[in-house]
C-alpha cells in the first residue's frame, strides 16, 4: 500500500494528570502511516505552578522529536532568559537549542538510539508494505518509446505490433490526462478550503512576531491567521509542471529527520505558545475558538521569502526545494547550512512564532495537536467537539483525544488524498477557576 498499513494501527497511548490550575489528557495513534513520528510533552507543575505543554510531529524519522521531547523541558528551565522570566525570549531560544544540540556530536549516539526506538510499541508489518511504483512513473514508462521515422513500423522489445503500440501509447495518455485532471480538482479542493477555513484568531490575543519583520509583515500574518482569506497557493498549476520542477542541489546531511513544534508555556494565568511548522493550539473561550499559534507553509509570502533569500525556492506543488511542504521545523539541518545568516533566517528555521494569551474566566481548556487532527477538524469544529463531552461524569480528558483520532480516521486514505491517514496527538489542558 505505500506508504500506508494495509490495516490502520487504533492502539491509543493515553495519559492523564493534574497540577496547579491545570489538568490535563492526552493520547497519540499510529493510525494508517508506517511508523510512529509524533512525541509530546504533558507537565503541568515544571516549577512554582507552571506547566509546559507541547506537540512534535516528526518527519523523516522519529529521532528528533523524541528528542524534543526528553530535552526541551529541561533546556527551557535552565536558560537565563527563563530564570529572567523573559519568556518569549527563552521560548525562542530555546527552539534554537534543540538544532545546536542535535547537530552537536555529544549528542549523536542518543540520536542515533532514539532513531532505533519504537515509539509506544509501534505497528509495522513484515515487510511494511513496500512502495508500488506510481501511476504517473508507470504512464511516463509506457509513453518512452522513440519517435522516429523508424519507429512507427517497427515492433518493440515485447513484440508488440503498430496496433498493440498504439494502444499502449494511448492508454498512457489517458492515464495522463485523468492524474492531470485529479491533480487539479485535488488542488482546487486545497485552495477551497484555505478559502473557506474559519478564524484561528479572529483579532483575540497578542501576537509577538520574530525579530526583523516589517508592518506589512505583521499586517499580512494577522490576516493569513484569521483565516477564510484568499489562498497563496498557485492558481494555474499543472501535473505534467509538477514533474518537471527544481530539484534541491544542498548537500546531505547526516541528521535528515525533523520535527514541527508547537510549546505552551502557562504561567502566572497567561499561556505563551511558540510555534514552529503546521501544528497548531487552540483555546476555548466561552465556547469560541481562539488560535494561538500560526501554521508556516512555504507558500505564505513570508516564508517564502525568507526561503529564497537563503538561497531556496518553492515548489509549485509548495514544497521547499522540492522537498519539505513546510517551512519552520526543528532539525531538517540539510536546510541551516548556510554559513553567511543567522538561525532565524536559514532556508528551513526553528525560529518560533510568539503568542501570548491572559486566561480569562471564560477560558475553559486548550487543545494542541498536530495536522493529522488540524487537516480534517477546523479550530471551532475541535473546540465543539471536546465542549460536548467535556464534563461528562467519568469522562477524562485523554478519553476525548482518542474519541478525536477516531473521528479523524479515514477508512481509507487513498481515496481521500491522505487526509485522515497521519499519525495523531493531542493534548487538552484544562483549567481551573476559582
Amino acid at each position: 500500500m505505500g506508504q500506508y498499513l494495509s490495516t490502520p494501527s487504533t492502539e491509543k497511548h493515553s495519559e492523564d494528570g493534574a497540577g496547579g490550575i491545570m489538568e490535563y489528557g492526552a493520547s497519540a495513534m499510529q493510525g494508517w502511516r508506517l511508523s510512529m513520528e509524533d512525541a509530546h510533552i504533558s507537565n503541568p507543575s515544571v516549577a512554582d505552578g507552571r506547566g509546559v505543554f507541547a506537540v512534535f510531529d516528526g518527519h523523516g524519522g522519529a529521532e528528533v522529536a523524541l528528542f524534543c521531547e526528553k530535552h526541551l523541558t529541561e533546556e527551557l528551565l535552565n536558560l537565563a532568559e527563563y530564570k529572567e522570566n523573559r519568556f518569549d525570549s527563552a521560548l525562542t531560544r530555546v527552539f534554537h537549542r534543540m538544532d545546536e544540540m542535535i547537530s552537536s556530536p555529544t549528542y549523536e549516539k542518543e540520536l542515533e538510539k532514539l532513531k532505533k526506538e519504537r515509539p509506544y510499541g509501534e505497528k509495522r508489518t513484515q515487510q511494511n508494505d513496500p512502495p508500488e511504483d506510481p501511476p504517473e512513473a508507470q504512464a511516463e514508462e509506457n509513453d518512452s518509446s522513440p519517435k522516429g521515422a523508424d519507429s512507427d513500423k517497427a515492433e518493440n522489445s515485447t513484440g508488440e505490433n503498430d496496433s498493440e503500440q498504439d494502444a499502449r501509447g494511448e492508454e498512457a495518455r489517458n492515464v495522463r490526462m485523468q492524474l492531470e485532471e485529479g491533480m487539479q480538482a485535488y488542488l482546487q479542493n486545497l485552495r477551497d478550503a484555505r478559502s473557506n477555513a474559519q478564524a484561528n484568531n479572529n483579532g483575540q490575543g497578542t501576537i509577538i512576531l520574530p525579530y526583523g519583520r516589517s508592518e506589512d509583515d505583521q499586517k499580512e500574518a494577522e490576516s493569513n491567521n484569521e483565516g477564510g482569506g484568499q489562498s497563496n497557493f498557485p492558481q494555474n498549476i499543472s501535473f505534467s509542471y509538477m514533474l518537471e520542477e527544481q530539484q534541491c542541489n544542498l548537500p546531505d546531511h547526516k541528521i535528515t529527520a525533523g520535527c514541527t513544534a508547537v510549546v505552551a508555556l502557562v504561567v502566572d494565568r497567561e499561556i505563551i505558545v511558540a510555534n514552529a511548522g503546521d501544528s497548531k493550539a487552540v483555546l476555548c473561550r466561552g465556547g469560541k475558538a481562539i488560535g494561538l499559534s500560526f501554521e508556516h507553509k512555504p507558500f505564505n509570502e513570508i516564508e517564502k521569502r525568507r526561503i529564497e533569500a537563503a538561497g531556496g525556492f518553492v515548489s509549485p506543488a509548495g514544497r521547499v526545494n522540492n522537498n519539505l511542504n513546510l517551512s519552520r521545523s526543528i532539525g531538517d539541518l540539510k536546510y541551516k547550512g548556510n554559513k553567511s545568516i543567522p538561525p532565524k533566517d536559514q532556508m528551513i528555521t526553528s525560529e518560533p512564532d510568539i503568542c501570548r494569551e491572559k486566561i480569562q474566566p471564560e477560558d475553559e481548556f486548550m487543545v494542541i495537536a498536530c495536522d493529522g487532527v488540524w487537516d480534517i477538524m477546523q479550530n471551532q469544529e475541535c473546540v465543539d467537539f471536546i465542549r460536548q463531552r467535556i464534563g461528562a461524569p467519568g469522562k477524562k480528558l485523554s478519553e476525548i483525544c482518542e474519541e478525536i483520532f477516531t473521528a479523524c480516521l479515514a477508512q481509507d486514505p487513498k481515496s481521500t488524498s491522505g487526509l485522515g491517514g497521519d499519525n495523531m496527538t493531542a493534548v487538552i489542558v484544562r483549567f481551573k477557576h476559582e
